[in-house]
């Protein structure tokens, strides 16, 4: 069974990412299986992996649609896996598909 982690807070600037990357480092260390995902359309986590964007599929993907898996998404980075975020995210609240369940794009995608 998944054990999901989210480190959240409205605020910028209380260490969210760096949080994230050092919790993600460590429970790799350990011998965790770990998936970040990026949804922070600054893209540090997205940065710091060395993940790719460009012609690559992202959160962008799968908040924008319903026909992209989480999988299709995955990077396999030096320093763990990811699911990138891109830049153009910050604008998905025009482009994110409106309907009931919006809030449960990532979800439906990770199935």
């Amino acid at each position: 069974m998944a054990v999901v982690l989210a480190v959240s807070n409205q605020k910028g600037g209380v260490g969210k990412t760096t949080t994230a990357i050092i919790l993600a480092q460590e429970l790799k260390r350990r011998g965790q299986r770990v998936l970040m995902i990026d949804t922070d359309p600054q893209c540090n986590s997205t940065d710091f992996y060395g993940a790719e964007t460009d012609g690559a599929a992202t959160m962008m993907d799968i908040m924008c649609s319903m026909d992209t898996n989480a999988e299709e998404c995955i990077q396999h980075r030096e320093y763990g896996d990811i699911i990138p975020c891109e830049r153009g995210l910050k604008d998905a609240e025009n482009l994110v598909r409106v309907d009931d369940y919006r809030s449960l794009h990532l979800k439906r995608a990770a199935k």
